[in-house]
C-alpha cells in the first residue's frame, strides 16, 4: 500500500521509494534536499495511560498537521510507530530548520488545548 491506513501519509515502503528517487535526483542535478525526522515524545505514555485508541488519534492529528503544512513538492511518510519523516525537495538546510521550528511551535500551541496529563 502506498499510504499508511491510520494516518493517510506515505507508508514506510512508499516513503523509502520516494526518498530514493529524491536522493537520486539530488545526486544527478545537485539540487538541495532536506529531511525532517520526527519522533513523538512520550508517545508510549499516551498509549499506556489512555489506550491505543487515543494514541491512534494523536498520530492522526499529527499527520494531519504535517500534511497541512507542507509545500506541494514536499512529502510526508510514517516510518513506523510514532516516527514520521518529511522530505523537503529543493530546500537548503536553513529553510528546513525554519520549517521544523514552525512545526514544533504549532505543535506546542496545539498541545495546550486538551492536555492528556503527561
Amino acid at each position: 500500500a502506498d499510504y499508511d491506513s491510520l494516518t493517510q501519509v506515505y507508508s514506510r515502503n512508499r516513503l523509502l521509494e520516494r526518498l530514493q528517487h529524491e536522493f537520486d535526483r539530488y545526486q544527478r542535478y545537485q539540487t538541495p534536499l532536506s529531511v525532517i525526522y520526527l519522533d513523538i515524545d512520550h508517545f508510549k505514555q499516551v498509549n499506556d495511560n489512555y489506550g491505543h485508541g487515543i494514541g491512534d488519534l494523536v498520530l492522526q492529528l499529527i499527520a494531519k498537521q504535517l500534511l497541512s503544512n507542507q509545500r506541494q513538492t514536499d512529502f510526508v511518510g510514517r516510518l513506523g510507530g510514532e516516527e514520521f519523516l518529511i522530505c523537503l525537495s529543493d530546500s537548503q538546510l536553513n529553510a528546513a530548520m525554519l520549517q521544523a521550528q514552525r512545526l514544533l511551535q504549532k505543535n506546542r500551541r496545539g498541545s495546550k488545548k486538551p492536555r492528556l496529563g503527561y
